[in-house]
Formats: structure tokens, C-alpha cells, sequence
């Protein structure tokens, strides 16, 4: 679908806290996450073609669960990172078959 050296930008909602047990010992793929994201995205486009980053934290994540808008928090409550409560996956992925 993409043409040589296309970017396709993609993001997925997270919003499911991790395992940090399953997740530092064999992994986390079964949803959506940023090791399954970039295990997936690897396998077609190459790892060296993908950047995966994960968003968000705990505070953010119990916002989107309540209805709270981004508005009712400030920046800095928002930047806060926290792996373990990944809100929104970012995937840049460039097709390079050279």
C-alpha cells in the first residue's frame, strides 16, 4: 500500500495497565502495547524502519476512564510518563525494501 520510502503514521489506545510481571519477563503482545506494536510494525517494515513511543500515565489514564478532558489537567500532569499505563501508542513506520 505504501509507496518506497512512504511513512505511514499510526496510533492505537492503550489504556489497559501492564503486567509488569508477564511484560519484564516474557513479554507483552497480546494487545496493544508498545512491545507488541513494535514487534508487529518490526516483522513488515524492519526494526530499524519503526519508531514506537508510548503516552501517558496513571492520572491521565483514570481521566480518559472518567470523562475528564485534557483541558482539566495541566501540562505537566499530562507529560508525566509512565510505562506501565501506556494511554496512546505512536507508530512512525517507513517502507524501505531496498
Amino acid at each position: 500500500m505504501l509507496k518506497q520510502n512512504g511513512v505511514a503514521l499510526v496510533s492505537v489506545a492503550g489504556l489497559i495497565q501492564i503486567s509488569r510481571y508477564d511484560y519484564d519477563r516474557w513479554g507483552d503482545y497480546h494487545r496493544f502495547t508498545d512491545m507488541g506494536m513494535q514487534k508487529a510494525f518490526g516483522e513488515v517494515f524492519g526494526e530499524k524502519n519503526i519508531e514506537v513511543k508510548a503516552y501517558g500515565n496513571v492520572l491521565s489514564a483514570m481521566g480518559e476512564l472518567q470523562g475528564i478532558a485534557a483541558e482539566e489537567l495541566t501540562e505537566e500532569e499530562l507529560l508525566q510518563e509512565d510505562n506501565d499505563y501506556q494511554v496512546v501508542i505512536t507508530i512512525k513506520a517507513i517502507k524501505n525494501n531496498i
